[in-house]
């Protein structure tokens, strides 16, 4: 490729020699493993990291790796004592107690009977998290689909089926994503954060009847699009915690604005918004790299059946880099990071002055290797083509 390539097609075609469909991506052909540690980044728990090696192990499958870690950490939960919090309650009683309720009361004729409605707290099991826990429970003993190879002797759904039962004085409710945004969780409350995040992928993956705007989501587009989900928010916080350290300055989600000096009166209204998955800047060597993650495959099959790479995610890691060159620094690179299982690609060009790459990072390899390849990406030097 060279310095004049054009956005197109037929600009950026690989020889279809050096595609396979073993590079092809999806949750099924991502080993477990890896599939944790996305998870523990993702959902900022890499303290986890080491603790549910056997159950990790166990799971061949995505639904069977969360039903498996999800019983060993609310296992460990339940061996402390069932876990009590304040539940709000209402009711008459003989003597006064939290607040009283003076409207409730005097419709009852309470007063008159020498009794009094209240508005108090009490100490109880019953509460909502726990709620949302038992609830998850039983969504994976009733619609959770285990592989051959997930529970070949009953025994996950025997422990299902133990929990749920040491919980018998929890009410089991609809989980929903209003549950979850309830729910405060202390600093130090990392088990309990972990369970509840198993949870929400759980609840994410057994609703099939579910939509979303509206599309209804087969299970297996569920775990594709969860599986995504964690990829971006793993690949974030992954240069979070590796270039704050080294003095680079993270914005995930960054919203881009046009560089707009005139526009007629309905443009700003309707005009799109742009926003970077992520954004790098080096202060000192005054170098900003634009990362778009893309959960899918880098090649797409073009005109006379060629590879080629997604002119659509081109053009938009193209448009980031020209609508942002008034605020850049010297160095703008944009990054277009893709998943791949077994194989591998990175390509780069320098393109209206900026540099702008396509890689892939293999999922398939031992964790410390995909780390060292994420790290390499940003912190090596890439000269242009």
């Amino acid at each position: 490729m060279t310095s004049d390539a054009h956005i197109g097609d037929e600009a950026f075609i690989v020889e279809p020699s050096r595609i396979s469909e073993v590079g092809t991506v999806g949750p099924s052909r991502i080993p477990v493993r890896n599939l944790w540690h996305m998870f523990l980044y993702a959902s900022d728990l890499l303290s986890m990291l080491g603790k549910f090696e056997a159950a990790v192990e166990d799971g061949p499958a995505l639904v069977g790796l969360l039903a498996r870690i999800l019983c060993e950490s609310v296992e460990r939960r339940l061996r402390r004592g069932m876990p009590r919090g304040y539940v709000a309650t209402a009711g008459e009683l003989n003597a006064i107690r939290g607040k009283i309720d003076v409207l409730r009361s005097v419709r009852a004729v309470s007063f008159e009977r020498a009794r009094v409605y209240c508005r108090f707290e009490t100490l109880a099991i019953d509460t909502p998290r726990n709620r949302i826990i038992k609830s998850t429970l039983v969504d994976l003993l009733s619609g959770g689909k285990f592989g051959p190879g997930d529970d070949p002797s009953g025994t996950l759904r025997m422990r299902l089926k133990t929990l749920v039962t040491w919980m018998r004085e929890v009410a089991v409710v609809r989980v929903t994503r209003d549950s979850f945004r309830r729910e405060q969780i202390g600093r130090n409350d990392t088990n309990d954060r972990m369970i509840l995040a198993l949870c929400d992928m759980v609840r994410y993956l057994l609703l099939p009847t579910e939509t979303e705007g509206s599309v209804e989501l087969r299970e297996i587009d569920r775990e594709y699009k969860l599986v995504g989900r964690v990829y971006e928010r793993f690949v974030t916080r992954f240069y979070e915690l590796q270039l704050r350290p080294l003095g680079w300055q993270i914005w995930p989600q960054k919203h881009l604005d046009w560089p707009v000096i005139g526009a007629s009166s309905g443009m700003h209204e309707h005009l799109p918004g742009m926003q970077a998955d992520l954004v790098l800047t080096d202060p000192k060597r005054q170098r900003r790299v634009i990362i778009d993650t893309k959960f899918t495959n880098v090649l797409t099959r073009g005109r006379q059946e060629r590879e080629v790479f997604k002119s659509a995610n081109l053009y938009q890691i193209y448009a980031y880099l020209r609508t942002q060159e008034a605020s850049s620094p010297a160095i703008s690179e944009g990054l277009l990071l893709y998943p791949a299982v077994n194989w591998t690609c990175g390509e780069s060009m320098m393109l209206d002055g900026h540099i702008l790459r396509l890689a892939t990072v293999d999922l398939a390899r031992p964790w410390a290797e995909i780390e060292n390849a994420l790290t390499a990406m940003v912190l090596a030097s890439h000269a242009a083509c």
